[in-house]
């Protein structure tokens, strides 16, 4: 584990009152005792916003509307105009139980939330933000976890297992079949969970192996375009039940540019390079659920080279970083789990091409942030925010240097990151 450089805070008379030992190195970090709470680096702690405490699971932006969503509701704020930092409630609206909805999708018209247990789509039309409707709850009959668009408005939508559906009218769903069936693509069993759509039609597959999956010429027949593994870098653990080596993607993603010009076009340009607008570098995130405390077997975050996608399909690891270690809170580490010890949901900056920094959802152990080198895609830490007695799930930048973090226990907790040091550098 790579430590970021931190900056003290807080009069060294007040660490000092930690009975830590005089052989210890204190560290150089905040914190604030009224919101139980600590820092590092960067990051400063705005507030929190109570209302789906205890149950945050997912959370989407789209424009200025942030959505949170948890077993019992839906939540919906208003980003645009922000008071000291903080968003606008605009609806809550009650759920009869939507269990591990974890991560919603929408296109500001539409939104998806799924519920595993009763292998139920939930659909709802979301233009009217303080008075959301859900049109209809589809069933998918076999467990299908998380969902992307394919294209930006939301009409054709895929699931991380392999469903294929047209929404174009909600009311009515339309089944296209199974991108299982894709010649090439063979998912090792229970190893399915996160997927992505990068660009419109592209679909970025978060299973063992991951895939890359094009979609634009026909929806109902995507071409798989590129493969690769997670295991290699080593997860194993034996404490769930349906497999006993149990590691998932938890997300993936393949940012966008942020560098470039309005009249960049996605798709292969007259060199046959592949997306020519986005980054070198995809980044996924490993799970190991329930797999107790931090060890050298912990889920990772892994960068991969993606400059083989539309030439030979490779997928190759670049860097990898992993917490392997529990701690205390005063040093940036959780002191327990039972989430786990992982890296879970993450969000690229929205200027990423700048600034070259991420955020990441890790558990227990708070919200990491990070950037990724342009040139070798390494990861280095910068900074955290490790609440007491939390557990981080969905990050959102929902304003230049303002991060909305959704908690499982606390509910929102809304940081601010010192984004100058990072404008420009690798």
């Amino acid at each position: 584990m790579r430590r970021p450089v931190l900056t003290a805070t807080v009069a060294a008379a007040a660490l000092a009152a930690v009975a830590f030992g005089p052989s210890v190195q204190l560290p150089t970090t905040s914190v604030d005792v009224a919101t139980a709470g600590f820092t590092g680096g960067p990051v400063e702690y705005v507030g929190t916003l109570p209302v789906d405490a205890g149950a945050a699971l997912g959370a989407a932006l789209h424009e200025d509307l942030y959505f949170v969503t948890t077993p019992r509701s839906l939540t919906i704020y208003d980003t645009a105009n922000l008071t000291a930092g903080m968003p606008t409630l605009l609806s809550t609206t009650v759920l009869p139980g939507v269990a591990f909805n974890e991560e919603p999708r929408t296109d500001g018209e539409r939104l998806l939330m799924y519920d595993d247990l009763n292998t139920t789509l939930h659909l709802f039309d979301v233009r009217d933000p303080t008075d959301p409707v859900e049109v209809t709850q589809f069933e998918t009959g076999t467990r299908q976890h998380t969902w992307a668009c394919v294209y930006a408005d939301c009409s054709i939508v895929y699931s991380s297992n392999g469903m294929m559906l047209d929404i174009t009218d909600m009311a009515n769903p339309v089944v296209l079949g199974d991108w299982n069936d894709v010649p090439g693509v063979e998912v090792e069993p229970n190893a399915y969970h996160a997927i992505d759509e990068v660009a419109p039609g592209i679909v970025f597959v978060g299973t063992e192996p991951l895939y890359v999956l094009d979609a634009r010429e026909d929806p109902a027949n995507p071409v798989l375009v590129a493969s690769g593994r997670m295991d290699e870098v080593g997860m194993r653990f034996a404490h769930l039940p349906f497999t006993p080596e149990a590691y998932l993607a938890s997300r993936v993603e393949w940012p966008v540019r942020t560098d470039l010009d309005d009249e960049d076009d996605q798709g292969e340009d007259g060199d046959g390079e592949f997306l020519p607008t986005h980054d070198r570098w995809g980044i996924v995130s490993v799970e190991t659920p329930f797999a107790a405390d931090c060890t050298e077997n912990s889920g990772p975050l892994l960068t991969y080279d993606m400059s083989q996608v539309g030439e030979d399909g490779t997928l190759t690891i670049a860097d990898t970083f992993r917490i392997s270690e529990s701690g205390i809170y005063a040093d940036g580490l959780g002191n327990a789990h039972t989430i786990g010890c992982f890296p879970f949901a993450f969000e690229v900056h929205p200027a990423y091409s700048e600034n070259r920094v991420a955020a990441v959802a890790w558990t227990e152990h708070g919200t990491r942030f990070f950037t990724i080198g342009e040139e070798d895609g390494a990861i280095t830490e910068i900074g955290w925010f490790v609440p007491v007695a939390g557990g981080a799930n969905d990050p959102e930048w929902i304003g230049e240097d303002l991060v909305a973090v959704a908690d499982t226990v606390r509910g929102v907790d809304i940081l601010r990151v010192d984004l100058s040091a990072f404008e420009g550098e690798d």
